[in-house]
């Protein structure tokens, strides 16, 4: 498996949720995130979402339908984008926005995978 494979992979997490009784963890982890994450990128992420921007749609049903904390969303505001971070417990982090959303979505989507990664080492 290779670095594209794994984000081709990755960006279809949504869909694979609705239609598979599998967690976001077990569904980050089989796509083989947790091996290249180190080498995986915003950029990466966006250039390979870019051949499938059907998916956008349902990374935001899937940012929306999310209900813990902490946890990275998607919402926009004025005819922005934005990824924001929303924690009960922690301070706010500075959000992501861009007028792009595709472009919003591949930094979504590699904050909500590191998130998943870094849950499991603690």
């Amino acid at each position: 498996m290779n670095k594209n494979e794994v984000i081709q992979d990755l960006i279809f997490l949504p869909v694979k949720y609705a239609n598979e009784d599998k967690s976001p963890y077990a569904l980050v982890k089989e796509s083989g995130y947790f091996e290249f994450h180190d080498e995986i990128t915003e950029k990466d992420i966006f250039d390979i979402l870019v051949k499938h921007p059907e998916l956008v749609q349902e990374w935001v049903a899937y940012s929306e339908d999310q209900r813990m904390s902490p946890v990275w969303y998607i919402h926009d505001k004025n005819g922005q984008y934005y990824v924001s971070y929303y924690s009960k417990n922690e301070a706010p982090l500075p959000p992501y926005i861009s007028d792009d959303l595709l472009e919003v979505c591949a930094v979504f989507i590699k904050r909500k995978s590191e998130q998943v990664r870094l849950e499991f080492l603690t």
